[in-house]
């Protein structure tokens, strides 16, 4: 039965509260944000909007560490450290669309797919700006053997990507379009990342957005024992908007509140349920702007 529900919205790649992917840094200033997120489900989306039971409920905690730095006035490098606490139900659910056994119950904590990058800023003037990114993926810690607990995907990645973007005092919007080439036999992904925002009395932002995910097979890759919390699987992709909620203490200093699906998204292999996210961050600026 087809259904309308909230995706599984993951920190790592779908909410990244910083909303400035088309805007690089100046030599000298930097960007820092730290942001949570969590996800519960017990229950995994198929390419027909079904949800389909698994044996156990997977909470899924994320902690963020994000930073950004200019090197040059064109120039920036960037930095991004996923910390996963995984944990799974020991009561089991009624059934499951899987035929085998259920895997034990368990957790794990560990680092995700760390990744570093270097942005290059196109175009970086007042109102419209384009910046072109390089981001590489590292491979994670190993799955956890017989809970299908993976902190990532189990591959290095490679991601070229654009951005665009155009914003004054109370309006903003900027878009991404990029590719993930992934070692090991994983699936090639297409994504965009669409954000439109306002600014309220200079201190409150709203921003509407919309992520989509696309996976492309070159092999017959199996998931193996992750298809039982449905962590990271290969052919994952998404189609889900997101809201995002922000104010300014200072000039320098913001917090974010964000939730991603909204009900109203599609996608397959990957659980089903609403994310709920906390960030807060801190940038410096010359002083001459």
């Amino acid at each position: 039965m087809k259904k309308l529900l909230c995706l599984i919205f993951i920190l790592y790649w779908a909410i990244n509260l910083n909303a400035q992917q088309a805007w690089t840094k100046k030599k000298g200033e930097f960007y820092t944000q730290i942001g949570a997120s969590w996800i519960g489900y017990g229950t995994l989306l198929n390419g027909n909007n079904d949800l389909l039971p698994i044996w156990r409920n997977v909470n899924d905690f994320s902690v963020q560490l994000y930073g950004d730095y200019g090197i040059t006035d064109k120039w920036m490098v960037n930095v991004n450290l996923p910390i996963k606490i995984l944990t799974s139900s020991k009561t089991l659910n009624d059934s499951s669309y899987l035929s085998e056994a259920p895997l034990n119950a368990g957790n794990m904590v560990g680092l995700g797919n760390t990744q570093v990058g270097v942005s290059y800023g196109i175009l970086q003037n007042k109102s419209f700006v384009m910046a072109a990114h390089m981001r590489f993926n590292m491979y994670p810690l190993a799955p956890r053997q017989n809970t299908g607990f993976q902190t990532g995907y189990q591959a290095f990645g490679l991601m070229p990507s654009i951005a665009m973007g155009y914003g004054h005092q109370y309006f903003f919007a900027s878009t991404e379009f990029g590719v993930n080439y992934r070692t090991h036999g994983y699936s090639l992904q297409f994504s965009s990342l669409t954000q439109i925002g306002t600014v309220i009395k200079k201190k409150f932002y709203i921003i509407l957005g919309l992520d989509l995910l696309f996976s492309v097979p070159i092999t017959t890759l199996r998931d193996g024992d992750a298809r039982h919390t449905g962590l990271y699987l290969d052919r994952m992709q998404y189609q889900a908007p997101s809201i995002k909620l922000g104010w300014a203490i200072t000039p320098e200093l913001r917090v974010w509140l964000a939730s991603g699906g909204l009900g109203l998204a599609g996608g397959r292999e990957l659980g089903g349920g609403p994310s709920f996210s906390f960030s807060i961050f801190y940038q410096k600026k010359n002083s001459e702007e």
